[in-house]
């Protein structure tokens, strides 16, 4: 079954690894991070399973 998953801080670090863990186990991922350029990066790495969404999620 595919799920569809949001990670928070997908860009790098922790978050890419857990949205990588969920693509290789074939759910969808949307990352969310406020640098577009390293989200970018992380969708061309993760591939088709994977979309990016530019936010800051800081409650300001």
């Amino acid at each position: 079954m595919s799920r569809i998953v949001v990670v928070s801080g997908g860009g790098t670090g922790i978050g890419l690894a857990v949205a990588d863990a969920f693509v290789r186990a074939g759910d969808q991922v949307v990352l969310i991070g406020r640098r577009k350029e390293v989200l970018d990066a992380a969708v061309e790495r993760l591939g088709a399973g994977a979309l990016a969404l530019p936010a800051d999620l800081a409650d300001e």
